[in-house]
């Protein structure tokens, strides 16, 4: 162990993420006491076994346990942050690889039906184009070209937050604090739009697939 708590899942990418992959290294816990299990597989309980052992201040630092603890808790507040906004980035990704699939099914309908189809690609297409802004909140979307301004974005002001604050063991600056809130502000904003857009403009989308007849398996009329 190298006395790091876990970290957090990374953003969605062009591959598809490694299901046994583990989690990064979070922030170094602080010094106490601590219980560390090693298991063979989740579900064999016989097979796991446990120790408390004490991590000890680093004797060459001056900074209290409660300097050290106050730092602590401010990086996991952030990792809970970054966290929730990956959550959001990821439901954004998973409908419109949904509504891509809902173009590509409605292309596959019958001719007679053209009218129909026509003006639901038209509408799921503009919900992709709102999606891809949404992504573009969160972060400069994967494989983009050229240098981007990434400094607005709410993974670069999480991750800026977590620079200032990482950057020593001791208690978080006033400064320091501002960065924290001033990335707060703005995943509760993206937050709020993410939640907004998939209760009105996807539900809408959803409406109009399901009076369009489209679905993963389309029986054919006229049967028993």
């Amino acid at each position: 162990w190298d006395l790091s708590h876990d970290g957090v899942r990374p953003a969605p990418g062009p591959q598809p993420p490694d299901p046994e992959a583990d989690l990064p290294p979070g922030p170094e816990v602080p010094p106490g006491q601590y219980v560390v299990a090693l298991s063979l597989g989740e579900e064999d309980e016989a097979a796991r076994q446990q120790a408390t052992v004490t991590v000890l201040p680093d004797p060459r630092s001056n900074i209290s346990q409660a300097d050290r603890e106050a730092n602590y808790r401010d990086l996991l507040q952030l990792q809970d942050m970054q966290a929730a906004a990956i959550t959001a980035l990821e439901r954004v990704v998973q409908a419109r690889d949904d509504v891509n699939t809902i173009i590509s099914l409605s292309n596959k309908r019958p001719d007679s039906d053209a009218a129909v189809q026509q003006e639901l690609r038209e509408q799921a297409q503009e919900v992709i184009t709102a999606l891809d802004e949404l992504e573009a909140v969160f972060r400069v979307p994967p494989n983009t070209k050229g240098n981007v301004y990434d400094d607005d974005k709410v993974l670069n002001r999480i991750g800026l937050a977590q620079y200032y604050v990482g950057s020593s063991l001791d208690a978080a600056s006033p400064a320091a604090h501002v960065y924290i809130e001033l990335a707060q502000t703005h995943l509760d904003l993206a937050l709020q739009q993410v939640n907004s857009f998939i209760s009105n403009e996807l539900a809408a989308l959803r409406t109009s697939v399901e009076a369009a007849g489209i679905g993963l398996l389309v029986l054919p009329s006229g049967g028993e």
